[in-house]
């Protein structure tokens, strides 16, 4: 340290602004050959100021953090860095003599943070989209990040993360009642257990099975078969899921012989040039929808 400096003229909250807006103007100019003048000044500066090499770390350990945190934040919306990324990252650490573990942690906040975001985000909107749960999913398996560990991601939020991945699976055809692995695929990321995914399963195979049935009815009394039977097509892939009845005691037994009827029509005329395999299909569609609705052998056709 020079014999002589301003330590003693200025309180130490000045002494440190002075520095750091000084290396501010440094990381912030235009000019790359100014920029450099300045970073070659900084011992000088550190000296006539009276700054302690504590004192210097502390500082550039914030200004960098800062630059740190608003580059990897930028950078992550686009995807995992790179080569280009991390060569910036490194020459941030070299210049302000950065500890590599204080970057590293740097950069792991970002990427919890935007994990979070990520999940905030889909909380905020009007429904759940299974794209965005495995977005989400995909980005924390990326950056290796546990959800209950590492975000304290409530129970109530992973189990509605499930479900809505659950229900897309079973949606578009990805399970069966003798395959359920693109359901056990989800449960570890989302940390839900074999036990709750079958009771969540379990309820919401119930639940649409009895929906399904009472807005197949609601169709029918509006005389929309058409939308009558895809609606009964989409209750069936969560029927078959599982040894099941709808509970819709609002139904009368004459709509559930006339829907059971509307659905045989809809198949008699899909499968009308169907192979073995597609007939066997639909007269296993028959006979669970028949089961799905308590209905007792074949429904009496109407006088």
């Amino acid at each position: 340290m020079c014999g002589a400096n301003l330590r003693e003229e200025f309180p130490e909250r000045t002494i440190k602004e002075l520095y750091k807006q000084f290396l501010i103007e440094a990381f912030s100019g235009a000019d790359a050959a100014a920029n450099q003048r300045l970073f070659n000044n900084l011992n000088r500066l550190a000296l006539i100021l009276g700054l302690e090499q504590g004192e210097i770390m502390a500082v550039h350990n914030e200004i960098g953090g800062m630059i740190i945190r608003n580059y990897v934040s930028k950078a992550l919306k686009k995807g995992a860095l790179g080569v280009e990324e991390t060569n910036f990252l490194s020459s941030i650490k070299d210049a302000l003599g950065m500890e590599q573990p204080v970057v590293d942690e740097l950069v792991k906040d970002q990427q919890l943070n935007r994990v979070s975001v990520l999940i905030e985000t889909m909380f905020e909107k009007d429904a759940l989209l299974a794209d965005d749960v495995r977005e989400m999913r995909d980005t924390a398996d990326l950056y290796d990040i546990d959800l209950v560990d590492d975000l304290q991601i409530s129970q109530f939020k992973l189990e509605r993360l499930f479900l809505c991945e659950l229900e897309d699976v079973v949606d578009n055809d990805m399970v069966s009642a003798d395959d359920m692995s693109a359901i056990t695929e989800i449960c570890e990321p989302l940390a839900i257990s074999e036990e709750d995914a079958q009771r969540m399963l379990e309820s919401t195979v119930s639940k649409r099975a009895a929906s399904g049935l009472l807005q197949a009815a609601a169709l029918l009394r509006q005389g929309a078969s058409e939308a009558a039977c895809t609606e009964l097509t989409s209750m069936l892939k969560y029927a078959a899921l599982l040894d099941i009845t709808a509970n819709a005691p609002s139904v009368s037994q004459n709509e559930r012989n006339e829907l059971y009827m509307l659905f045989q029509a809809s198949q008699l005329t899909a499968g009308a040039d169907a192979d073995v395999a597609d007939a066997a299909a639909s007269e296993a569609k028959l006979d669970l929808l028949k089961k799905v609705m308590s209905l007792s052998g074949a429904p009496a056709q109407p006088a």
